[in-house]
């Protein structure tokens, strides 16, 4: 017999308050929609716009993200084997244009991440790795079966941006990159580019308590000032932090002047990085990679880019699965102490036959990337490299990104959840769509592999430092910081929980006390 699977019923809001009906959340998005398809593109400027329109099979509870609690699933099973997960689906629900969801629409749209169709991308495959096929076993069950156990399968299946889709409505269109179509506690209202985004409540919603709110209205402000400012003059009810966040200074200061705002700060699996083109000159030669990592003074980077709110670490964030701060700040690259590591440096790259260095880098026209670049550009003087910055908008920049059409790319890794798991198959495995700068080294596809089946968190541990070792020597990206995130919010908003990037997106327990 199957074991049953954790399945808590749907939360709760807590008591604090009786939750009101009604109201529209006024909040911001930095960046337009690059277009409507979040299986194709991985952003949160996306996710949060789309988040509320569309359920998951299962997802992190919005009130404690630890919690893995139904969506779409009311409840599973795992066999003792650990390889097969039973989902039992809700009964009755539907999409916004009022036809059935059944299980063939989860199979599809899983298919469609797992094993997509010829150009379609799908930047989350590689997360899927254990998955071996996906079976209907009626309208209402689905069955995943896995090549191997997988301590985290249950989470990758909750990953937030694994919306499921309205398999005719794809089939129809090919896409969904002009429409929004999903089964969530919000339907879409309008788009207007370049001014807003805004959604309404579904009267139809699975859960007929939910949601609160009439609907959120996101609006497209890119100056960081004006939507300071807005905010402040209470003109939106949440200032989203990972977009356009204030400095630990400013923060402090809107505490003094508004004592009731409520500030959340989080760790964010989110690194800095700088990705490098392995497949072309000048970096498909490691001695390069490993100059420009020597060369640079890491130090500055979380202050200036970061404003402070940033932890400096490697290629792991800082935690039990990464090296230790006080060994990798030791480490070549990463001591303060420069001398050494700038004559190697300039050593490596005579060997190499590049004198001087010159190479290019693009940049996402958001100042988190941009400001990595140009520090990078100005420390790499120092052995004598001539660096360009091509500072890109959102199209133009993943368009690059995608067709590895870059010598470095400051971008960055942003998953939902601080388990290997994610970031070290999404960034560095060789299969990995996600992979941009086309690393490959077989000894890192199956020590990830291998981590992923230990279900011993020790041996997880050893496995992750062997990895990071590996890593450090081929130098397929240069780490700068794992950034802190904060968002603040006025007292009539209620029930929202910051969890990071990627958490909390549906927003069907927040309620409004006006």
């Amino acid at each position: 017999m199957p074991t049953l699977a954790p399945a808590p019923p749907t939360p709760v809001p807590p008591a604090a308050g009786k939750p009101r009906y009604g109201g529209i959340l006024q909040t911001s998005n930095q960046k337009d929609l690059i277009h409507l398809d979040m299986l194709q593109e991985t952003t949160a400027m996306l996710l949060m716009p789309l988040g509320p329109t569309y359920s998951l099979l299962v997802q992190n509870d919005p009130l404690n993200e630890t919690k893995i609690i139904p969506d779409l699933a009311e409840r599973w099973e795992v066999s003792p084997d650990g390889k097969t997960y039973t989902f039992y689906l809700r009964k009755g629900v539907t999409f916004h244009n009022g036809t059935p969801l059944t299980a063939a629409d989860v199979k599809f749209s899983f298919e469609r991440m797992v094993w997509p169709p010829k150009d379609i991308r799908s930047p989350r495959q590689s997360y899927y790795q254990a998955l071996d096929r996906i079976e209907l076993v009626d309208d209402y069950t689905i069955r995943m079966l896995t090549k191997y156990p997988q301590a985290s399968f249950l989470q990758m299946v909750a990953e937030p941006r694994a919306f499921i889709y309205s398999k005719l409505v794809v089939e129809a269109k090919g896409d969904m990159k002009k429409d929004v179509m999903g089964s969530g506690p919000f339907k879409f209202k309008e788009y207007m580019r370049g001014v807003s985004f805004k959604v309404v409540k579904n009267p139809d919603y699975f859960l007929k308590d939910r949601p609160y709110l009439d609907g959120i209205d996101r609006y497209i402000i890119s100056d960081f000032a004006a939507v300071h400012a807005a905010f402040k003059a209470g003109k939106l009810d949440i200032l989203v932090g990972y977009q356009q966040a204030m400095s630990p200074a400013e923060r402090k200061a809107l505490k003094e002047r508004y004592p009731e705002v409520s500030v959340q700060e989080v760790v964010s699996p989110t690194a800095r990085t700088m990705l490098l083109n392995v497949t072309r000159p000048p970096f498909n030669d490691v001695r390069v990679r490993r100059a420009v990592s020597l060369a640079l003074t890491r130090e500055p980077f979380p202050i200036v880019v970061a404003q402070g709110d940033a932890m400096r670490g490697g290629y792991l964030p800082p935690g039990s699965f990464a090296m230790p701060l006080a060994e990798l700040f030791q480490r070549p690259g990463y001591r303060q102490a420069k001398d050494q590591d700038l004559a190697e440096a300039k050593k490596l790259l005579a060997q190499a036959g590049y004198e001087p260095l010159k190479f290019n880098i693009i940049a996402r026209d958001i100042p988190d990337y941009v400001a990595p670049a140009l520090l990078v550009k100005d420390q790499l003087r120092r052995i004598g490299a001539e660096v360009k910055v091509e500072v890109l908008e959102d199209a133009a920049f993943f368009q690059r990104e995608y067709a590895g059409d870059f010598d470095a790319d400051s971008g960055g890794l942003s998953v939902a959840i601080l388990d290997p798991d994610f970031y070290l198959p999404y960034g560095y495995a060789t299969e990995s769509p996600y992979n941009k700068g086309r690393y490959s080294n077989p000894k890192v596809d199956q020590l990830i592999k291998e981590q992923s089946q230990a279900m011993d968190l020790s041996q997880r541990v050893k496995l992750t430092r062997q990895i990071e070792e590996v890593l450090m020597e081929d130098v397929p990206t240069l780490p700068f910081f794992w950034k802190m995130y904060s968002t603040l919010f006025w007292p009539q908003v209620k029930n929202y929980q910051f969890f990071g990037l990627y958490l909390g997106a549906k927003m069907q327990d927040v309620w409004m006390a006006r």
